[in-house]
């Protein structure tokens, strides 16, 4: 796959929205969220293994035990702990909460890049930081209404932390494995850990939709695949701050699946949040 940073970005958002969507329509089916996250994270490794037997087998062949040891940690601290807080804080509380506490992923990521990755703290990125939280904010801010900050906030900022953590592990992983083995690490991983799970938090088997839970699947596993893409080609500083034009794709499909059009405050949301991106590259380009 050949995209640019930018392209995989959107295309991650878009994804992300989705995702976003179809876990919360599965969670209120009855579904629990250890039993939703083990069954499609496991047809996501099952889809994904059965395109590189056919397609890339060499992508099986990981040489490198650090690389494997990364994935193997990154896949636990993302796949387990921060996917399972976000379901557990969608069960009590709204994406529009978790919408507005995943912007500050990129605060948390930067912060924890300067002591993993040894990243400058400079007062430049430290605004495009700045920026882009505030241009998610305005996007998901609704007039009239506001914002909920109680619901699900506890689980979510934990999730916002874990996120941070993986997205620096994910640059650091690269210099062994490539993007493709890593999402491969990340999904195996993820569902013999759930599975095993199982009889610890005593899960009940319930009906299932699954052609909701297929096509959730396959979201999941193009998501995964696109964050360690983004992160291997632009770094892990350039996907915080992208992911911050998801609230700005749910807004855009509302508009084409709801015919719900965007406020002003989010329009200039959207364009403060591109705005910051195209600055980070300014700033990365400037700085090399």
């Amino acid at each position: 796959m050949r995209l640019s940073p930018f392209v995989a970005m959107l295309l991650y958002c878009t994804s992300f929205a989705v995702y976003l969507t179809i876990q919360q329509k599965l969670l209120n089916m009855g579904m629990s969220p250890i039993y939703l996250n083990t069954l499609c994270y496991t047809f996501a490794g099952i889809f994904l293994c059965a395109y590189l037997f056919f397609r890339n087998r060499s992508a099986f062949v990981i040489k490198s035990k650090k690389g494997l040891a990364y994935g193997i940690v990154i896949a636990i601290v993302v796949s387990i702990f921060a996917d399972m807080l976000v379901l557990y804080g969608l069960r009590v509380g709204t994406p529009i909460t978790w919408s507005l506490l995943v912007c500050s992923a990129p605060l948390v990521t930067y912060l924890l890049a300067i002591p993993l990755l040894k990243e400058p703290l400079t007062g430049r990125k430290l605004l495009v930081v700045v920026l882009s939280i505030l241009g998610a904010t305005l996007v998901i801010y609704l007039p009239g209404t506001g914002i909920d900050l109680k619901h699900g906030a506890p689980y979510f900022i934990g999730a916002v932390c874990f996120f941070g953590i993986a997205n620096n592990l994910s640059q650091l992983a690269f210099k062994y494995i490539s993007p493709l083995q890593l999402t491969l690490v990340r999904m195996v991983t993820a569902s013999v850990v759930l599975f095993s799970l199982w009889p610890i938090f005593h899960v009940e088997i319930v009906s299932v939709q699954w052609g909701l839970l297929i096509v959730n699947s396959l979201v999941i596993l193009l998501a995964n695949f696109l964050v360690s893409y983004v992160i291997h080609k632009a770094g892990a500083m350039y996907f915080a701050i992208g992911t911050n034009m998801s609230p700005l794709i749910v807004s855009l499909l509302s508009i084409v699946v709801l015919r719900n059009w965007p406020t002003w405050m989010q329009v200039l949301g959207g364009m403060v949040i591109v705005g910051s991106i195209m600055l980070f590259q300014y700033v990365a380009k400037s700085r090399k």
